[in-house]
């Protein structure tokens, strides 16, 4: 990967993140969608999961008085289950 091309993805990250904030729109799937015209679908969705966690993580921190904690474990063990049994073939 080269600098350039780093950098304009950190800048789409930025640029999708921020429209997702203010819009409430599902806008991964336009980064989705600039992934896949650079890299291989088998790069794109572990890469564009690891960008979308870290996204959604540090707008988690941003809004953390908002967050709803009786419904963290019941979502973790779901999440836990589910990633299990995806990983399986």
């Amino acid at each position: 990967v080269t600098p350039w091309l780093f950098v304009g993805f950190a800048l789409a990250s930025f640029g999708t993140t921020f429209l997702a904030i203010n819009t409430g729109t599902a806008t991964g799937l336009i980064l989705l969608a600039l992934m896949a015209m650079v890299f291989p679908m088998t790069v794109v969705i572990p890469m564009h999961t690891l960008v979308m966690l870290g996204a959604s993580s540090s707008r988690v921190v941003l809004m953390r008085e908002y967050v709803i904690t009786s419904t963290l474990l019941p979502f973790t063990v779901g999440c836990i289950i589910g990633a299990v049994a995806g990983a399986h073939q």
